[in-house]
């Protein structure tokens, strides 16, 4: 498809409010999140608009980008946007996975730093 393989999303479903991600889930094409993340991240997007195609994923179960039970950003990933992976355990310079540990006191400086 020439959105990157997403179906819209519809933004209205007035039985469960105006913006419910599990509904629309079930009508998109590729997602790849072990849940529904990429489905309300993309829905998110459809109503917001993108603006810089830059991301930053806090907790990353895995050291690759679109493996295991799935990140929330990897069709973004697919899509071509960039973006800044952090988790207290796995890092992969390769896809800008950073290993530390956010505490309140250090989440500024963090992102800062990468």
């Amino acid at each position: 498809m020439a959105d990157g393989g997403w179906r819209a999303v519809p933004r209205d479903f007035p039985e469960m409010g105006p913006f419910f991600a599990d509904r629309a889930a079930a009508r998109l094409v590729g997602t790849r999140s072990q849940g529904v993340q990429d489905a309300v991240v993309r829905a998110i997007f459809g109503a917001i608009r993108e603006t810089n195609r830059h991301f930053v994923e806090i907790g990353f179960n895995e050291n690759e980008q679109c493996v295991g039970s799935g990140s929330n950003t990897c069709r973004l990933w697919l899509d071509g946007w960039s973006g800044l992976l952090l988790d207290a355990a796995h890092r992969n310079a390769s896809i800008n996975l950073h290993a530390v540990m956010l505490q309140p006191e250090n989440v500024a400086r963090v992102l800062r730093t990468h």
